[in-house]
């Protein structure tokens, strides 16, 4: 829970000690580009930084709650559930009614060929 916003600070940090006016000119020099460029970076990392602040809290609870402590009873409670109570009574369902289908197909064979008594 603490590496996240050990992160977000650490990058607040960089990003406040490279926003003075010194260190933005240091920069365009050495990688050869216009000053409006690095700050248009600049501006677009803090803004995603700020987003990332917003957005951390929550990801934070989604953590919290998709932890395998709060999932596995969830999922234990439902596999046991279904594998030991319901999984039983479809498989007598089953049994019953492929017997009755059986059943009932042998019986219209059986009628069908006494009602057309062909005898040749």
């Amino acid at each position: 829970d603490t590496i996240i916003p050990d992160v977000l600070q650490q990058l607040n940090f960089i990003l406040s000690s490279i926003l003075s006016e010194s260190n933005i000119e240091m920069i365009a020099r050495v990688c050869n580009t216009p000053v409006d460029s690095i700050t248009a970076i600049l501006s677009a990392v803090t803004d995603m930084i700020g987003m990332l602040n917003i957005i951390l809290p929550s990801a934070i609870q989604l953590l919290d709650i998709t932890k395998c402590s709060t999932i596995s009873p969830m999922l234990n409670n439902f596999f046991d559930t279904a594998l030991c109570n319901y999984s039983i009574t479809a498989f007598a369902w089953t049994v019953i009614c492929l017997s009755l289908s059986t059943l009932m197909g042998l019986t219209m064979i059986l009628f069908r060929s006494s009602f057309y008594n062909n005898e040749q």
